[in-house]
């Protein structure tokens, strides 16, 4: 028991550690891809620890990631957005209830196995979700992508008018377009993604998914609670962005559809080649 607690103590530190440096370091935690729009990675870690870890650590994990979040606003934000992270209660307190949120979600998983249905509860729970996400997702990058020019003139500190007026212009006339060529290409992936997730449902590799499948729900769930939060002060951004509730909104739909792939992609491998370590399977006794 002794040497399980000193483990946890060290792996949980070790987490700390690599969230501390990518969320500090600039374009390593948070990256930036357009002008106010930023990726987070730093999820990625703080789930795997939260997973293998007890809910306490959970908590320390999130909690970690929040004042990384709050330090790294203080160094280097560069927008109004981006400077609203400098209050803990957008900072820290959602990506606190991220942990907290997480560890349920891969346990609540984890323990459906026991149902006759389960894992087709999980099919149709994380299918619903991640449908939403890829639809509204894909338009809203879409819209980011065709706003891009008159974005980064209007983050200018003396944005041309004449430049944003032909911008602005060029966005009116290739947004419908460019969202209907995407609408298509969306529901083809969406189509793809159910028939390949329900393949992988009806085989026996349910740890395997509980593990994907949480990284979906874990990072969305990450991303409603920071812009719920920031939704709740949106007072503080009218100045800046007129309509907060609409910037908010399509920073769920793209940056939380980008984020919760990546977390897939990059956290699952690692995950699975930690869970092998004899002192982690037995973490997992109490639900296996």
């Amino acid at each position: 028991m002794k040497n399980k607690s000193i483990f946890e103590l060290v792996l949980t530190s070790t987490f700390v550690s690599i969230i501390l440096i990518m969320s500090l370091i600039p374009q390593l935690g948070f990256v930036t891809i357009l002008p106010g729009v930023s990726i987070t990675l730093v999820h990625i870690p703080s789930m795997i620890g939260i997973f293998i870890l007890r809910p306490k650590y959970g908590f320390i994990l999130g909690l970690a990631f929040g004042l990384g979040s709050l330090f790294a606003s203080f160094m280097y934000a560069s927008t109004a957005f981006d400077l609203a992270f400098q209050n803990p209660l957008i900072s820290v307190i959602p990506r606190v209830l991220f942990g907290i949120t997480s560890w349920a979600i891969f346990h609540g998983f984890m323990m459906l196995r026991k149902l006759s249905y389960g894992k087709y509860i999980m099919f149709g729970l994380v299918t619903l979700i991640t449908t939403f996400a890829i639809y509204f997702g894909t338009i809203q990058i879409t819209k980011n992508v065709v706003w891009n020019k008159y974005t980064v003139e209007t983050s200018q500190e003396a944005p041309n008018e004449a430049l944003l007026a032909v911008y602005e212009q060029e966005a009116l006339a290739n947004e419908g377009p460019a969202i209907n060529t995407m609408i298509p290409i969306s529901l083809v992936i969406i189509v793809i993604f159910i028939s390949v997730y329900y393949y992988l449902v009806s085989k026996d590799n349910y740890g395997d998914l509980a593990v994907s499948s949480s990284f979906i729900l874990g990072t969305l769930s990450h991303t409603v609670f920071v812009l719920t939060f920031v939704i709740l002060f949106a007072d503080a951004f009218k100045m800046a962005f007129g309509d907060a509730v609409t910037l908010i909104y399509g920073i769920a739909a793209s940056n939380g559809l980008i984020e919760a792939l990546a977390a897939v992609a990059i956290g699952t491998p690692i995950y699975t080649a930690l869970r092998r370590l004899p002192i982690v399977e037995n973490n997992f006794k109490h639900i296996n």
